[in-house]
């Protein structure tokens, strides 16, 4: 079983990836691995984001999309990781629609249409 999630990255991309599901062993490294250190939990209404928790140490760049998309009025530094907070309400329909006009509303990207891998 795999999970869906969304990767922001610092320079703007925006891609889709499938991580092990909660519970699964490789969970965890998969998600450093995302953003490229130890995670940090940032609260947010719109799903649970992932940053790296030494963004600063490292002096990461702002993630100046990710701000913009859930109107941060802190620093967002480094690739974040967002993941749905619910099983049955994959992605809070307003960042969807932020994230389909950041990517262009002409795209063939969909995001979280189904639950993932069964």
């Amino acid at each position: 079983m795999s999970e869906q999630a969304i990767i922001i990255r610092t320079d703007g991309e925006i891609s889709e990836v499938l991580l092990p599901a909660e519970g699964d062993e490789g969970r965890l490294e998969s998600m450093q691995k995302a953003v490229g250190g130890m995670i940090e939990r940032f609260p947010s209404s719109f799903g649970l984001i992932y940053l790296n928790e030494e963004g600063w140490i490292h002096q990461l760049p702002m993630n100046v999309a990710l701000m913009a998309l859930i109107n941060a009025s802190v620093p967002l530094l480094g690739d974040a990781l967002i993941l749905p907070d619910d099983k049955h309400t994959p992605i809070h329909p307003t960042l969807k629609r932020n994230l389909q006009l950041l990517m262009n509303e002409q795209s063939e990207y969909t995001f979280f249409e189904g639950d993932g891998e069964e």
